[in-house]
Parts: structure tokens; C-alpha cells; sequence
């Protein structure tokens, strides 16, 4: 689940984002489109608490983030929120396995690699767990990202604009990965994009206009 209430967030004297109420419950989809500038990623980064907004309420999975010190809200992070930055952040020094395995290991969790392996699996890129992340082609390093967000089981699955630069056949088979991954999970799934070949995969949206936002739709 995810909820907001009187949620007002922007750079200076300037709301980038105000958005009066909003909730995704546990489960669903939901869409957040708009134009570049309309605060798409920043309202991502505010339900993974990577930001912490000028006023208002966030909760995930139940959790009141402002509830939660720095560190308890990125081991709530680690273990309650899957997040696909539009960036990827592997990292090369270390195996495609063992990129997907420290996820486990920063959110305090016990080492499984069964189930590092079975996500690498489920995703079509198993049998690359010993190559490092710089010899991936852009597909490959997206479902080892997408893998590396799965893997602790979130609540919750954010994803910021993830098929923007990808062909019309690309776009079909990331989106529905990434639906997959949700449901395998039963979690709550937000994608941010401005990308329209997606609108139609979601009955749920959440429509911003830059500089502020507008309604659910």
C-alpha cells in the first residue's frame, strides 16, 4: 500500500509537487504520467525516503516514514521497496550474483542464495551471475537491476520511467516483466513515466502538471 496526504514538495519557494491525497492499495497498479518537471521521479524518491518532503504524510506498506530515523528508513527501504532507478547502479566490481545478492545483505537480511538465483532465473538472466555488469546489454542490465529490487520480497515496487528509450517491441516485453514480478510478489506496483505506450496497461493513474499536480484518473 501506498499513501500520501497533503503532500507539498519543491526546490526554494517553488512546489514541484502538491498533491492533497492519494492512495494505491496493496496489490494494485497505478501509473504516475506527466511531462518532464512535473515531479514524477521526485515523488518516487519521497515514497522510497530517499527525500523527505516540506510537508505532509508518507506511508508504505504501513510504514510512516517520517516515523523513522535515516537508518531505520533504509533498512525499511532494503526490505519493504523495490526500486528501479531510471539509472541502473550496478556495480562493476562486483558478479551479476553478487550485485543481486548485497541487496540482501544491506537490508539485513540472512544470505539465500536459492533465491538469488531463482529471481536471476525468472528473469531470463541466470546463467550470467558470473559476468560483471559492464559486458550486460542494456536489457540484460535492466532485469538484473529489476532482479536486485525483487529479491527481498518488497511491498512495494517503484519504478522510474523504465521503457522511455526502448522500441515499441522492448517497451511490451519490460512492461510485462515488471507486472510479473509484481504479481509473483503480490506487491504494490507505481511507474513513473511520459511514456503514453504504457497508459493503456493501467486503469489506475495519477496525472501531474508541472509545476504542481493534478488528479487521479
Amino acid at each position: 500500500m501506498v499513501e500520501v496526504e497533503t503532500l507539498r514538495h519543491g526546490h526554494g519557494r517553488r512546489d514541484i509537487l502538491d498533491i492533497t491525497a492519494w492512495r494505491v492499495d496493496a496489490g494494485e497498479r497505478c501509473l504516475v504520467a506527466g511531462p518532464s518537471g512535473s515531479g514524477k521521479s521526485t515523488l518516487l524518491h519521497l515514497l522510497a525516503g530517499l527525500a523527505t518532503p516540506r510537508s505532509g504524510n508518507v506511508r508504505v506498506a504501513g510504514q510512516d516514514l517520517a516515523d523513522l530515523s535515516p537508518a531505520a528508513r533504509d533498512r525499511f527501504r532494503g526490505r519493504s521497496i523495490g526500486l528501479l532507478l531510471q539509472s541502473f547502479h550496478l556495480l562493476d566490481t562486483l558478479s551479476v550474483f553478487d550485485n543481486v545478492r548485497l541487496a540482501r545483505h544491506l537490508a539485513g537480511l540472512p544470505e539465500d542464495r536459492a533465491r538469488c538465483r531463482k529471481v536471476l532465473d525468472d528473469l531470463g538472466v541466470g546463467e550470467l551471475g558470473d559476468v560483471r555488469p559492464s559486458t550486460l546489454s542494456h536489457g540484460q542490465a535492466q532485469r538484473v537491476a529489476l532482479a536486485r529490487a525483487v529479491v527481498n520480497r518488497p511491498a512495494v515496487i517503484l519504478a522510474d520511467e523504465p521503457t522511455s528509450s526502448l522500441d515499441d517491441e522492448s517497451c511490451g516485453r519490460v512492461a510485462a516483466l515488471i507486472e510479473a514480478e509484481a504479481d509473483r510478489q503480490g506487491a504494490t506496483l507505481v511507474v513513473a513515466t511520459h511514456d503514453s505506450r504504457l497508459h493503456g496497461r493501467f486503469e489506475q493513474r495519477l496525472v501531474l502538471d508541472a509545476p504542481g499536480a493534478g488528479s487521479e484518473r
